[in-house]
């Protein structure tokens, strides 16, 4: 089974990088929301100059908007708009797929999409906890939607899943992030019971979700295949 390492924070993209390659498994980086809040306008230039210099990933992310992490007016909520705003641009501009981190923003990252569409590449957003309703949109827009462990817990997330269809839907575990009731950790493995679940919700089998979503997942990230 291959998947895709994710670089979160641009201290340990070499790193990332360097894992991805002993594992032969594919790479996405960038300034994760939560570390982009932290950083300053110089850091985040710099590293998005940097991330637009190298050509050793396979995807620009985790990018986006988390508003949990930070309250309406601050420092944090600028300087995550800023380095979302710059990463996006350098993936139009070089055709990387990109890999979205929501929280509690749906409404502003799907609204820059439909400004400016997807770069060709395609592009995803993972671990979804939306409301429902902007299901449609990110599909409509061309994005991928991913579901991971918040399928066992929460309803509005199953609710959600119910309105992909096959050939946008994506699973995923997010580990060692996301663990299931009564682990201290995701793992790799926990997919298997992300596909149960979804199969639940949906009423389909387990086999079909894990094989479409391995398909949709080598279409959007072709050096998984």
């Amino acid at each position: 089974m291959n998947f895709m390492l994710a670089g979160a924070d641009p201290a340990h993209w070499d790193r990332v990088q360097q894992m991805a390659t002993e594992l032969h498994v594919g790479c996405s980086l960038g300034i994760h929301p939560w570390w982009a809040g932290k950083m300053t306008t110089e850091q985040i230039e710099a590293a998005v100059t940097n991330l637009a210099a190298r050509h050793d990933h396979d995807a620009v992310g985790e990018i986006g908007l988390d508003w949990a992490r930070s309250p309406e007016g601050s420092p944090e909520r600028d300087a995550q708009w800023m380095a979302f705003g710059m990463q996006f641009e350098h993936a139009l501009a070089q055709n990387y797929p990109i890999v979205l981190h929501v929280v509690r923003a749906y409404p502003e990252v799907l609204g820059v999409l439909a400004a400016h569409d997807l770069p060709v590449a395609g592009g995803m957003i993972h671990g979804w906890s939306g409301d429902p309703d902007f299901v449609e949109m990110a599909v409509e827009l061309g994005l991928y939607v991913s579901f991971g462990p918040r399928l066992a817990s929460s309803g509005r997330v199953r609710e959600a899943i119910k309105r992909v269809p096959l050939e946008r839907l994506l699973l995923e575990t997010d580990c060692p992030d996301q663990p299931f009731a009564g682990q201290t950790r995701g793992e790799p493995a926990d997919l298997v019971r992300v596909a149960e679940c979804a199969a639940s919700v949906r009423s389909e089998s387990i086999q079909t979700l894990l094989q479409v979503s391995g398909e949709n997942a080598r279409t959007l990230f072709p050096t998984l295949e």
